[in-house]
């Protein structure tokens, strides 16, 4: 009785590495890479649950630049990313 066996093979290398850098676009701000308010969310969340397991506490620190919202509604995200 003959028997056969298949087998094929193909190199995800580089659809990993797009996956990677389309994860990274989600939760990074394209100018200056740093985390965006989606990550921060999710992190904020992680934080808590990690604390509630802990029985712990969790503070936070929330810096805001006054009246950027302004330039970049009145001006444009341009002006305000050059700022």
């Amino acid at each position: 009785m003959p028997q056969y066996f298949f087998m094929q093979l193909q190199d995800v290398t580089g659809r990993k590495e797009l996956e990677l850098e389309l994860a990274h676009q989600a939760l990074h701000d394209s100018l200056t890479g740093l985390p965006n308010r989606a990550l921060l969310a999710d992190r904020l969340i992680q934080g808590l649950a990690g604390s509630r397991r802990r029985g712990s506490q969790l503070g936070v620190i929330f810096v805001d630049i006054d009246e950027f919202k302004v330039i970049n509604d009145s001006l444009g995200h341009s002006i305000g990313d050059d700022s």
